[in-house]
């Protein structure tokens, strides 16, 4: 919990779901500056001793999966944290110790309004290539 809290940006919201599972609100974080952040986290695990009560050193690791939200597109907090509990198990399933980021969602109504790039060659040169 230390370090997830020390390793995020003052503005996000972490939060221990429970047991071993924790969650972080990354308020206006793309995608890759979502990767970025947990990488970080991830990177701090790795390089930390942690010692057992007879002294024994050791050190941890952590799968993470990260689900993002693109544009104004409204989801509830459950449907996003099942997205990223997809996520997690893929990581957890594909070798461990790894970050493992979904497609993001709203991304599918982003695509379908978006000109594509023979739509623009029609648009500009008035023929479809």
């Amino acid at each position: 919990a230390d370090a997830v809290s020390k390793s995020k940006r003052p503005y996000d919201t972490a939060a221990r779901l429970g047991g071993e599972e924790f969650a972080l609100l990354l308020p206006g974080a793309s995608e890759v500056r979502a990767k970025a952040i947990t990488q970080r986290i991830l990177n701090t695990f790795r390089t930390t001793p942690f010692y057992s009560q007879d002294g024994t050193e050791f050190f941890v690791t952590f799968s993470a999966g990260i689900a993002s939200i693109k544009g104004e597109a409204a989801y509830n907090m459950e449907k996003i944290l099942n997205v990223a509990d997809k996520a997690l198990y893929e990581a957890k399933n594909t070798g461990r110790n790894k970050i493992i980021a979904t497609q993001v969602l709203g991304d599918e109504e982003f695509k379908k309004s978006m000109v594509h790039s023979d739509e623009k060659h029609f648009l500009f040169f008035g023929k479809h290539i």
